[in-house]
């Protein structure tokens, strides 16, 4: 009996060795591996590190890692925990990285509302805008990083409602303005709920657009994000 005990608790000392070596500090640098397990002295901001102990404290956010912009070393980042059971994606708050002998950090965002970085699948990262007003949008674009943390948007995805085609003072939408900033978009009627698609031209830095069907913009949808879109008919019918 004795051994069998012994035999138990050796398997779950193991099983608990096992776990932690999972966590989110697994395979980070030493620094690093340290600011996750609580030590924010470790982030020479004192704002920033306030900002993270808090959330992570009040239990609003969580550590996981990724390698986001392809070199290689894995970042230590920080979710906003606030939307998982609502189903959300979970915005960045910030991403942390070894830079000499500090820690920096990018896409830092403790106020996030209209707009908010979040992960995508197999480590990608998409931007998330909201607009409201006469035109109710989602916009959705995918981001890769250049000279480090800097991001760029290579491609897209868009849900728009134009309403009833007016603007916030009543009047028509200016269709001659709309023409002249999405010239390959002149066609689409200024009401109701369209689907457009963002992808990259070939020596330019504006994302071009083009109109596509809600079937399309649901499995790129999908692509992209890692995620179904929920509910398009309840949330954008005019």
């Amino acid at each position: 009996m004795k051994s069998r005990r012994f035999a138990r608790a050796a398997l779950l000392a193991a099983l608990a060795i096992s776990l932690a070596a999972c966590g989110p500090g697994a395979g980070l640098h030493g620094d690093l591996a340290a600011l996750a397990k609580g030590d924010y002295s470790r982030i020479a901001d004192p704002a920033t590190a306030e900002s993270v102990r808090s959330a992570v404290d009040g239990g609003t956010a969580a550590w996981t890692r990724g390698d986001i912009n392809g070199d290689g070393e894995p970042e230590l980042i920080l979710l906003d925990t606030t939307q998982r059971p609502a189903g959300r994606p979970q915005p960045i708050l910030g991403v942390f990285y070894l830079c000499g002998e500090n820690i920096g950090s990018a896409l830092l965002d403790f106020n996030d509302s209209t707009e908010y970085y979040f992960l995508g699948p197999r480590g990608s990262v998409v931007y998330y805008y909201l607009t409201s007003g006469a035109v109710l949008s989602e916009q959705y674009y995918r981001c890769a990083f250049v000279g480090g943390y800097d991001p760029v948007y290579t491609s897209g995805l868009v849900i728009a409602n134009f309403l009833d085609g007016k603007d916030l003072n009543g009047e028509p939408l200016d269709g001659e303005k709309w023409a002249e900033e999405h010239p390959a978009l002149a066609d689409m009627p200024l009401e109701g709920v369209h689907y457009i698609r963002l992808s990259s031209e070939s020596g330019k830095d504006r994302l071009a657009a083009e109109e596509i069907d809600e079937e399309g913009f649901l499995a790129e949808y999908k692509a992209l994000t890692g995620r179904a879109f929920s509910d398009p008919h309840e949330r954008y019918s005019a």
